[in-house]
């Protein structure tokens, strides 16, 4: 197991090297001088001139892309072109909405997800299963955006239950949480209930019920048992989801975390900061990825018997 922890995590190096090559070049072609927005409209010619060999835009783009990658091995987030500051003081102070914001969706994902998904398989054919299927269906084709504006039209406007915008306190993540679970969710109970609709026509579990086995031990103990890697699968997948789902919802409700800081870097081409909170992001959902994968191999033997065996060898 450690060995295949090793490995796994060597192979996020070649993953985040590909999305730092991606990023660069795209904001780098993007239209726009980073110079002329910082400054402005106004700036002479020479006033640019020097704010870019200040920034290094005055050396090739493989020697300033060499330069960043240079001081990231160093441990130099790189400095924000924007406020003049660390970009990882910057992350300091955004990463906490994004991950409040993940981890509440991502609970909600997991227990309502999967528990209305198991309902709907033992309930199959009836009008809760019918209700629940096609719900998921409709709420899965609907954009995030457009979710967060009617519940923003309804919930804070018309009703004030809730803040428009802002994280003020925890009344502010109510609405950008439900947006950004809803569609997730839907994907989760469709897979929760194909996935336990497909385990419960299984041999063992008719045996199970024809030895008097307790209806819900039938399903939770021995279905949902062996129906969870896939769901888990999913639920991990999703996570990733989850994170690039919080740039639009963040933008939506006005939500200071890490959603926004690379939507404004963006705008004005500010590399550095952009190019770190986007590998950063693709970073932590790398490791959520390999934490799930030491999970598969607590819940099915097989996995785990078959890393026994690469010990072996």
């Amino acid at each position: 197991m450690t060995r295949y922890i090793i490995k796994r995590l060597l192979s996020i190096i070649p993953i985040v090297l590909g999305i730092s090559i991606i990023i660069f070049t795209l904001l780098s072609i993007s239209p726009g001088n980073p110079a002329t927005l910082m400054i402005g409209r106004e700036a002479t010619d020479e006033q640019v001139a020097v704010l870019e060999a200040q920034l290094g835009l005055d050396q090739p783009l493989l020697t300033q892309y060499v330069n960043y990658m240079t001081d990231l091995l160093r441990g130099d987030f790189g400095t924000s072109w924007q406020t003049r500051g660390p970009v990882i003081d910057e992350i300091a102070v955004r990463f906490p909405v994004t991950l409040k914001l993940s981890v509440f969706s991502t609970l909600i994902v997991i227990f309502f997800g999967v528990t209305v998904g198991i309902i709907s398989a033992v309930k199959q054919y009836t009008k809760l299963d019918y209700v629940v299927t096609t719900s998921s269906l409709v709420i899965a084709s609907m954009p995030d955006f457009w979710i967060g504006l009617m519940l923003m039209l309804l919930f804070a406007l018309k009703l004030r239950w809730v803040p428009p915008y802002g994280a003020s306190d925890w009344t502010g993540y109510i609405l950008p949480v439900i947006v950004l679970s809803l569609g997730i969710m839907a994907m989760v109970i469709r897979v929760t209930r194909g996935t336990m609709l497909e385990v419960i026509r299984q041999d063992y579990i008719r045996t199970a019920r024809a030895k008097g086995a307790d209806e819900k031990r039938v399903i939770f103990k021995h279905a949902l048992k062996n129906a969870l890697i896939p769901i888990i699968t999913v639920i991990g997948n999703d996570f990733g989801s989850i994170l690039a789902g919080a740039i639009v919802v963040e933008t939506v409700f006005s939500l200071p975390g890490m959603g926004t800081l690379i939507v404004n870097a963006v705008k004005i081409k500010n590399i550095p900061t952009a190019m770190t909170a986007t590998l950063f992001l693709a970073i932590l959902y790398s490791l959520v990825v390999l934490i799930l994968d030491i999970i598969y191999a607590y819940i099915d033997p097989r996995i785990k018997a078959e890393f026994s065996r690469r010990k072996a060898r």
